[in-house]
């Protein structure tokens, strides 16, 4: 059953359905629209505008158009601007005189990347900055090779270098019991398994680097032990009497 209403913008009577008697506040929807305006004045043109009740909420609304903003904003005087006198540094590398902005005055080292990356204390510093753990990319240290290998980097005096995980192993243990031992060289200050000498799973699995599953050999031991089986002799391989191999 139709109920009557009173318009909120108008002061007209309406009819309306019963349900909407708790919600509906106007007549049409040019009152409603009507209600949720602002007539303004705009600062620069002085002719009269309309806006949203809610947009006056968020930003106040001082002109017309964009064209009268622009107008208000050009003539607005511009604060002088900050001229700073040039700043010089001498680079570290090429020993070139270079114009540095203010902000770097005291950080500005170098006139390039390439001087920068020229500098062999630079290189160093930031060499030893991103090693191991230290390092974005660092996961675990290892990975695997082509072969099915881990692999590792390991760091000597001057550089870093990429070998298998059970070389590493093994020279360590190795090198632990008998330093002398013919099947160790130095290399970059690390010891390390001589090339020629490689170094057997036992139980064939190449991810099992543990100490007891390890057995240095030489080549051709190595190679008849995949072969035939055969034992390496004590001279060929080490420990030099495995139970195993």
């Amino acid at each position: 059953m139709p109920v009557s209403l009173n318009c909120v913008e108008c002061g007209v009577d309406y009819q309306a359905k019963a349900y909407q008697a708790e919600t509906r506040k106007f007549c049409s929807v040019e009152c409603k629209n009507k209600n949720g305006r602002l007539t303004l004045q705009c600062e620069h043109c002085k002719q009269s505008f309309w806006v949203f009740k809610s947009a006056v909420v968020h930003q106040s609304k001082r002109f017309c158009s964009m064209a009268c903003r622009k107008a208000v904003m050009a003539a607005k005087p511009k604060p002088p601007k900050k001229v700073s006198e040039p700043i010089f540094k001498i680079c570290k590398t090429c020993e070139t005189v270079f114009k540095v902005p203010p902000s770097r005055k005291d950080k500005a080292v170098y006139c390039s990347q390439r001087c920068k990356g020229s500098d062999p204390e630079y290189r160093l510093k930031s060499s030893k900055a991103q090693r191991g753990e230290r390092s974005t990319l660092f996961v675990d240290g290892t990975s695997l090779n082509a072969n099915g290998y881990m692999k590792q980097k390991i760091w000597g005096e001057s550089d870093g270098h990429h070998t298998t995980s059970h070389r590493v192993v093994m020279a360590y243990a190795l090198s632990a019991e008998n330093p002398s031992h013919p099947f160790l060289t130095v290399i970059d200050g690390l010891v390390r398994i001589r090339p020629e000498i490689h170094v057997h799973h036992i139980d064939r699995n190449k991810l099992n680097n543990d100490v007891n599953n390890l057995l240095a050999v030489t080549a051709s031991a190595h190679s008849r032990l995949h072969k035939s089986g055969r034992k390496p002799d004590p001279w060929e391989c080490w420990p030099s009497n495995p139970t195993n191999w």
